[in-house]
């Protein structure tokens, strides 16, 4: 079975269909560098290092958007609730 599937993946076959069916390709559209993505630069920081560096600066905006934003706060109660 793995020599198959190896075979309509990789080999011949899966050439054939690939250029039959739509142009289907094996990709993901997120890994593209398309018009739409190629502005987009996502960090490759893992979120205990963002919160490492610029944690208490989100914490303030956080507190500050309680303060002084009622949909804010509003939004939090619910949470909590």
């Amino acid at each position: 079975m793995g020599m198959i599937r190896d075979a309509l993946s990789e080999g011949v076959l899966g050439r054939f269909i690939s250029k039959t069916v739509n142009g289907a390709r094996n990709s993901y559209d997120g890994a593209s560098a398309r018009r739409r993505l190629r502005s987009w630069v996502p960090t490759q920081y893992t979120t205990n290092t963002i919160l490492a560096a610029q944690g208490p600066l989100l914490r303030s905006r956080a507190r500050d958007a309680l303060r002084n934003n009622p949909h804010a706060n509003a939004a939090c109660e619910s949470f909590a609730d």
